[in-house]
């Protein structure tokens, strides 16, 4: 059996709960909630959120935080972000 980093695990875990809709669009995903919910610390659940930011499943505000993105903000299950003007 391979063995998975920590950061991973979560990543896949975070990832799975998304994809199967047990965490809503629009939900803060905050790192110190998410790492005692996991039993893990925050610095993996930092790793697993910057990688699903990287996917264009979650979106980080700065100063706000972690969110889940929605239809309306170019989601998962939305549109692949707003159209580009030509100059």
């Amino acid at each position: 059996m391979e063995r998975i980093s920590l950061s991973e695990w979560v990543y896949f875990r975070l990832k799975k709960a998304i994809e199967g809709g047990a965490i809503k669009p629009g939900t803060r995903l905050m790192e110190v909630h998410l790492a005692r919910k996991l039993g893990v610390s925050r610095t993996p659940v930092r790793e697993a959120l910057l990688r699903l930011v990287s996917e264009g499943c979650v979106k980080w505000v700065p100063f706000r935080g972690f969110y889940v993105r929605g239809e309306k903000d170019g989601g998962p299950l939305g549109p692949q972000g707003p159209a580009r003007r030509s100059p």
